[in-house]
C-alpha cells in the first residue's frame, strides 16, 4: 500500500473507490467537450475517428459515455445524491427505459422502494431492478396515458409508414457517385433541419432556463452526430468496388471508418 493511502481512514478510502466508480461522468464530460470544439485536430477525419484510433472506442461506446454524463447531470439538478444511479450500468439501464428527467427521476424513486435492502437497510439498486422499476404499472399514469390516447392521433398511418420505408430502398439504377452524394445530402440536410426546427421553434418559459436549453441542444448534437456516422464515404465498397455486397449492404458505398476497417485506403 502506498504510504498515502496507508494515512486514509475508511471513509476517505472509500471516496477514492466512489469516485473511480463514477469516473464515467468525467470521461464523457471530456469527450463531449472534445466533439464539441472540434478539439482532436487535423489528425483525425472525425470525432468519431479519433474515439476509435485514439481511444478503441466505438461510436456507439463514445456517445453511451456521453449520455450517461449527461442524464447524472440532469438528474443532480433536481435529486439529492440518494436518488442518482450508482454506476454507468445503472444510468444505461435508465436511459433505455426513460425518455425524459423527470421520468428517470420517478423510476428511479419506484426502483429505490422495489429493490432489496442492504443490513443497513438501503436499497440495493441494480440495472435489472430499475428494468423491473420501469415495466411496474403505475395506475395514475396509466390513466392519464388513456386520456391522452384517446384525443391522440398516430403520426403515420400504416400506408405513409411502409412508404417511408420504401424511400430508405437504395436506388441502384443511378450512378454510384450520384447515390453517395444523394445520402450525404440527405443526412446533412436532415440534422440541420433538425437543428433550426429546435432553434426557431424552442419555447419561451420562465422555469427554461439556458443552462437547461444549453443541455437540450447538446443532446441534439449527439444525436445528430450518431446519424452523421452513417455519412457515405466519396469511395466505393473495397470489397465489391460499388456493386453491391452483404458488406455493403448492397448499396454499394459504406461509412469512411467501415470502409478503413476493410481495407479501404
Amino acid at each position: 500500500m502506498t504510504t498515502e493511502l496507508s494515512t486514509m481512514n475508511l471513509s476517505e478510502l472509500e471516496g477514492v473507490i466512489d469516485r473511480l466508480r463514477l469516473s464515467f461522468i468525467d470521461a464523457g464530460m471530456a469527450l463531449a467537450e472534445i466533439r464539441d470544439a472540434k478539439m482532436y485536430g487535423s489528425a483525425y477525419v472525425t470525432f468519431e475517428d479519433y474515439c476509435d484510433k485514439r481511444w478503441g472506442f466505438t461510436p456507439q461506446r463514445a456517445y453511451q459515455l456521453i449520455e450517461a454524463s449527461k442524464t447524472m447531470l440532469e438528474m443532480s439538478t433536481i435529486v439529492d445524491i440518494t436518488t442518482l444511479p450508482q454506476n454507468e450500468a445503472q444510468v444505461r439501464a435508465l436511459n433505455n427505459v426513460a425518455e425524459t428527467t423527470k421520468d428517470k427521476v420517478a423510476v428511479m424513486k419506484k426502483a429505490a422502494k422495489l429493490a432489496a435492502k442492504d443490513k443497513d437497510g438501503k436499497p440495493k439498486i441494480t440495472a435489472a431492478a430499475i428494468k423491473k422499476a420501469a415495466a411496474v404499472s403505475d395506475p395514475e399514469a396509466d390513466r392519464k396515458a388513456a386520456i391522452m390516447g384517446a384525443h391522440a392521433t398516430t403520426m403515420f398511418d400504416p400506408v405513409e409508414l411502409e412508404a417511408k420505408s420504401a424511400s430508405l430502398v437504395v436506388d441502384t439504377a443511378k450512378p454510384l457517385a450520384e447515390r453517395i452524394i444523394k445520402q450525404v445530402k440527405m443526412i446533412e440536410s436532415f440534422c440541420r433541419a433538425l437543428t433550426k426546427f429546435f432553434d426557431d421553434n424552442l419555447p419561451s418559459d420562465p422555469w427554461l432556463d439556458e443552462g437547461q436549453v444549453e443541455i437540450a441542444r447538446s443532446q441534439l448534437k449527439s444525436c445528430c452526430g450518431a446519424i452523421r456516422v452513417a455519412k457515405a464515404h466519396d469511395k466505393p465498397c473495397p470489397k465489391c468496388d460499388g456493386k453491391g455486397c452483404k458488406t455493403c449492404r448492397q448499396c454499394g458505398y459504406m461509412p469512411k471508418m467501415t470502409y478503413e476497417m476493410n481495407g479501404g485506403k
